[in-house]
């Protein structure tokens, strides 16, 4: 697996490449692909904090508990409730999840899906890949 380069408080921090897989599976103890969707939705932040906490640790940040993660998703949304105020606009459903999708839920699916093959194009378009095997009679 390649290294993995974290964003965090203005600053990028990279997991060294021989310690990508044991800190991938530390944090799928947090979240696994299937659930990353579920809890962007719910907003369940403290499973996705504890999840990049995680990373963020391996990577060498400072100050990246699972507490201070969440501070600052907290932090974010507010500012987006801040800036709604002063325009006088509501805050979109969208414009809270991007919180999630833009910083956390991006990185740590596009991390779980390291390595997963791409989806390859038929060789006519509209027609899918058939069975090799013949048919019986």
């Amino acid at each position: 697996m390649p290294k993995i380069v974290l964003e965090w408080k203005g600053k990028s921090y990279v997991i060294p490449e021989k310690d990508v897989f044991e800190a991938v599976d530390d944090m799928e103890n947090h979240v696994t692909l299937g659930s990353l969707t579920a809890d962007a939705q719910t907003l369940r932040m403290g499973r996705l904090a504890k999840a990049f906490s995680v990373l963020l640790e391996y990577a060498g940040a400072p100050d990246c508990s699972p507490a201070e993660v969440r501070k600052w998703m907290t932090a974010s949304i507010r500012q987006i409730f801040d800036n709604a105020a002063k325009t006088g606009e509501m805050a979109s459903q969208e414009e809270v999840q991007s919180v999630f999708f833009g910083a956390v839920v991006k990185s740590l699916s596009e991390i779980l899906m390291d390595g997963a093959p791409e989806a390859e194009e038929p060789d006519e378009p509209g027609k899918t890949e058939g069975s090799s095997k013949k048919r019986s009679k």
